[in-house]
């Protein structure tokens, strides 16, 4: 099989290599898994749907900068969420 690199940012770069060490995976399975869904929650986007989103992302964004939530990292950091998601990951839910 052919292999080809590919250019991301650092900050990019850097999430990816999170995700995959956080489920003891390899950069090309996480980078597989996410093509694999992106068309799902991907549809072909126009301009004012983009807007719209960005929009929406800004408003959550201001409504939610000053939440403290105490314990965070712990929460963060529970191996039950792990066990959570692996529901939504493999759309057994």
């Amino acid at each position: 099989m052919e292999r080809y690199t590919i250019e991301v940012s650092e900050p990019v770069y850097n999430l990816l290599h999170q995700q995959a060490h956080r489920q003891h995976s390899s950069l090309e399975a996480i980078l597989e898994r996410l093509l694999m869904i992106a068309p799902l929650i991907l549809p072909e986007a126009n301009k004012a749907t983009v807007k719209e989103a960005l929009a929406a992302v800004e408003r959550l964004t201001t409504l939610f900068k000053d939440v403290n939530i105490a314990n965070l990292e712990n929460l963060l950091h529970d191996p039950m969420i792990e066990l959570a998601n692996f529901d939504l990951d493999f759309g057994l839910i």
